[in-house]
Formats: C-alpha cells, sequence, structure tokens
C-alpha cells in the first residue's frame, strides 16, 4: 500500500532540482568558451594535439564551473592528442514510459550523468550521458527517510549509489529478465531500484541505467507496492 509523501518533503526535492537545474544552465553556458579555442588547434594541425599551456588552460575553465559541491566521480586523462577529464554529478532529467498515455512530458526526475569534455582526433566535445536516473518521488522519500536534507547530505548519500552504479558492469550487458531490484545502503537507509533500459531520443539508441524506485530506512523491506 502506498503512503503519499509529506509535501514538505517533496518541497524539497524540488528545490534540490532548481538547484541542480541553475548548475545545468551554468555548465552548458560555459561549455563554449571552453571548448572554442581547442577546434582551431584541432583543424590547423596535420596532426593534431593540445600544448601542454591549453591542455592547463581547458583544466583551469573546466574546474572553475564544475567546482561547486556536487561532485560525486572525477576521471581525467591528458595526453597531448588524446584529453579527456570527465565529472559525475546530479542532473535534471525527465522520466517518460509508453504505458504513460497521458503524460507526454513525463515527470521531473534527477539523473546522476558523466559530464564529459573530451578531444579525439579532430573533434572536441562535450556530453552528457547518465547511468542513473530518479523521479522526483525517489528523492523526496530520501529526505523524509534519510539523514539530514541539506546539499551536502543528499550528496553523501547519493556518492555509494554513484559508485556502485559507475562500477557494475550491467550498464554494458544486458539486464537480467525479469529486472532484479537492487539496494545500495547509504549514510542512514538505502536506494532501491533496478536496471532498465532506457531510449535517448535524440541519439535514437537505447541505454542500460539505473532507475531508483524508493529510499528506504533501515527498519523498511523493499517491495514495489512501498515505494
Amino acid at each position: 500500500m502506498n503512503t503519499p509523501i509529506p509535501r514538505e518533503f517533496v518541497g524539497l526535492a524540488r528545490v534540490f532540482r532548481n538547484r541542480v537545474a541553475a548548475a545545468d544552465g551554468r555548465i552548458r553556458a560555459a561549455m563554449p568558451a571552453i571548448i572554442g579555442p581547442l577546434r582551431p588547434r584541432l583543424h590547423r594541425t596535420h596532426r593534431p594535439q593540445l600544448s601542454i599551456r591549453e591542455i592547463d588552460d581547458a583544466l583551469r575553465a573546466w574546474q572553475s564551473v564544475m567546482d561547486d559541491g556536487l561532485m560525486l566521480d572525477g576521471r581525467l586523462r591528458t595526453y597531448r592528442r588524446s584529453f579527456m577529464v570527465a565529472q559525475l554529478r546530479p542532473t535534471c532529467d525527465r522520466i517518460t514510459a509508453a504505458a504513460w498515455e497521458d503524460d507526454e512530458t513525463g515527470q521531473p526526475a534527477i539523473a546522476l550523468s558523466w559530464h564529459v569534455l573530451q578531444m579525439r582526433g579532430r573533434k572536441a566535445e562535450f556530453t552528457v550521458t547518465p547511468i542513473v536516473t530518479m523521479a522526483l518521488h525517489a528523492m523526496a522519500r530520501r529526505i523524509e527517510r534519510g539523514d539530514g536534507c541539506e546539499d551536502s547530505n543528499i550528496i553523501e548519500d547519493l556518492a555509494p549509489l554513484a559508485a556502485h552504479t559507475a562500477a557494475d558492469r550491467s550498464t554494458v550487458a544486458p539486464p537480467p529478465a525479469p529486472p532484479i531490484p537492487a539496494e545500495i545502503p547509504a549514510t542512514r537507509g538505502r536506494w532501491a531500484g533496478r536496471w532498465v533500459t532506457a531510449r535517448d531520443a535524440a541519439r535514437r539508441r537505447d541505454f542500460k541505467v539505473f532507475q531508483v524506485q524508493t529510499f528506504l530506512d533501515d527498519e523498511m523491506e523493499y517491495s514495489n507496492a512501498y515505494p
């Protein structure tokens, strides 16, 4: 039996998502200025490569935009002919499903996504790839049942979820059928969800993503009927 979420926790989940949305906007606005200086170098040389100074400038610009307390994981690979810097962090999302015939725009959601700036050959690009998604409902349950509702508390609980999914080979292998629920421990409580196949409409491809269905406190047992 579903139990309604008190409105105050839904409201706090929306506030967190709004802060994530503001960060998303800031990052999108900054990326052209970071990528722009790299492209002339890639197109004016026979064997494209970046100078040490160009790499350092790109890294400083990246850090100035991304260093906001929302990082869950980071990766860096710098070669003069192959440059990559990545950060796993929350981003805004929307969840839709074929069964929701009366809801074409979907439900507001939060994703954990790799933000990647990379140079390969003559191409420099910025991509955002989700590995976890959760409806606002699940974040509201975390605020209701978890330990603390400040951004730092939420990020602390998202960190083990990010680590689990980033390391799980299910992202590249076919998911089990039927999907097997998984529980990932947090500071006080645990995330509950499963791997599903999602559709990237823009790129017209399917990919695997861990869908969080709820957050449980230490006394609860997982059940789809009790999200």
